[in-house]
């Protein structure tokens, strides 16, 4: 389901491309290079995963079922969001250290929970 319509989408695109833009390398090595012979399912994954457009990109369900998680995938561990993806967050985001410290912060508060 795409969620974006319109003006929204039209608005998260030139943020996400603006943000993009600003960090972009100069050269890339293709990504089945670089980790080959170790197999080609993660780096398929991965390329489906950083695909720039919402439409193309793997849906985490699709993520899930993809055959590198082949061994571990249990369809009774799927729980469905109950809320919609907020692009703010995204949005907010204008730098490689803006992501590094979100990440951080998530992972810092994921540790918090109790097990």
């Amino acid at each position: 389901m795409n969620i974006y319509r319109g003006a929204e989408r039209d608005a998260l695109m030139r943020c996400l491309s603006s943000a993009s833009k600003k960090e972009t390398p100069e050269s890339k090595s293709p990504l089945y290079q670089m980790f080959s012979p170790s197999g080609e399912h993660h780096v398929d994954l991965i390329c489906k995963m950083l695909n720039f457009d919402h439409e193309e990109r793997i849906s985490a369900l699709e993520a899930l079922q993809h055959p590198y998680f082949n061994d571990i995938y249990n369809p009774d561990d799927i729980i469905e969001c109950d809320y919609q993806f907020d692009e703010e967050l995204e949005c907010s985001i204008i730098d490689s250290m803006g992501a590094k410290k979100l990440c951080y912060d998530l992972l810092v508060d994921f540790c918090k929970r109790p097990r």
